[in-house]
């Protein structure tokens, strides 16, 4: 899961928590992310700082970012 946090406080953003996010369960290398509805596009902040969680034996390779058309 990840997280999006209020880069003062390092608490997540308010609908961007860990129990938000989508399931993140299957390999992939465009696995989007999103909470609910919500995208990173939905944030208001002007700066923020991700949390990613792994577990097992799961690997993060990358991290990509697109603009929303």
């Amino acid at each position: 899961e990840v997280e999006v946090l209020d880069p003062e406080t390092d608490k997540p953003l308010s609908g961007f928590g860990r129990d938000d996010c989508n399931d993140l369960d299957r390999d992939g290398v465009r696995v989007r992310v999103h909470w609910g509805e919500r995208s990173l596009a939905d944030v208001a902040a002007d700066r923020f700082r991700l949390r990613i969680w792994i577990a097992g034996a799961a690997r993060l390779f990358a991290l990509g970012f697109e603009a929303r058309t």
